[in-house]
């Protein structure tokens, strides 16, 4: 593609154009690559967890993984082109009005013309998916009984909640280290705390994999191999035990108290971090 479509993801290209550097070449071909491997790290799990590999859940393999496959592939070019391809369009000069959207259009409400604001939300989705899959094991989207909404909440609603978690990690910087200041650079660049969000998302996807694969309410303990016939029988459980849930007293309290909790944590959260970091402060 960098040879013969797009010339930034080819760092031979991109030398080629005044005041562009083999380093920055490199990393801007890296992070154009980056991006449209995250965005279908993002959409692949999400078509086999939310969308439950429908409309293809009824072939075999190897025809049901090609489809996906395509269908991954397909949306992740329509989903670049929106997120990424205007933040590759400015590093031209002058920049690409014509074949890309220049500035960005999210610089207003992002307060940078980088894509890392993108970077950002689309790793917070792939943390999400992943959460609602193992620690949720699908909840609270399973409660939805018919296919085609169950598969829309889920696949909305798991974006919904990203974006979320996208924002409130962002505001946690703006309360630790105050307002962003574009122009500038580390701690205080808009462009790089939108990155730091995707990479603090991570963080809460790897104690929710351990939880899952080793814990079973219980630390130390080892994932243990299961037979073809173990994991159908498993997979059946699941499916009846999902199938038999209504909503009882006991669903009302618990979303009340979830909700109320969660209320709760986020006013302590934002109370608390500036003193907590205040504290720790090492440099005057």
């Amino acid at each position: 593609m960098g040879n013969y479509g797009l010339a930034y993801f080819n760092p031979g290209q991109l030398t080629k154009l005044p005041g562009v550097t083999e380093f920055f070449a490199i990393e801007y071909a890296a992070l154009a690559c980056l991006m449209f491997a995250a965005i279908a790290s993002r959409l692949s799990p999400a078509w086999v967890v939310a969308c439950e590999e429908a409309p293809w859940q009824n072939l075999k393999q190897p025809g049901k993984g090609v489809s996906i496959l395509v269908m991954t592939f397909f949306l992740s070019t329509i989903v670049y082109f929106m997120t990424m391809h205007s933040h590759m369009g400015i590093l031209y000069y002058p920049w690409q009005y014509f074949t890309s959207i220049a500035p960005p259009y999210w610089e207003k409400f992002a307060n940078t013309v980088s894509g890392n604001f993108h970077v950002s939300w689309i790793m917070c989705c792939t943390v999400t998916v992943w959460i609602v899959e193992t620690i949720w094991e699908g909840y609270p989207f399973s409660l939805i009984k018919r296919n085609g909404y169950r598969r829309l909440a889920a696949f909305f609603g798991i974006i919904a909640i990203a974006f979320a978690m996208h924002f409130f990690l962002y505001f946690a910087q703006e309360l630790t280290w105050r307002p962003a200041i574009r122009g500038t650079r580390r701690a205080f660049a808009p462009d790089w705390r939108w990155l730091h969000v995707g990479e603090m998302a991570v963080f809460f996807l790897v104690p929710a994999l351990f939880i899952t694969f080793y814990c079973n309410n219980w630390p130390g303990w080892k994932m243990v191999p299961k037979t073809v016939e173990e994991i159908a029988t498993d997979h059946g459980t699941a499916v009846t035990r999902i199938s038999d849930i209504r909503w009882t007293p006991a669903f009302k309290w618990g979303l009340g108290v979830g909700v109320a909790s969660g209320v709760l944590a986020y006013f302590l959260s934002v109370g608390l971090l500036p003193v907590f970091y205040l504290a720790i402060d090492i440099i005057k």
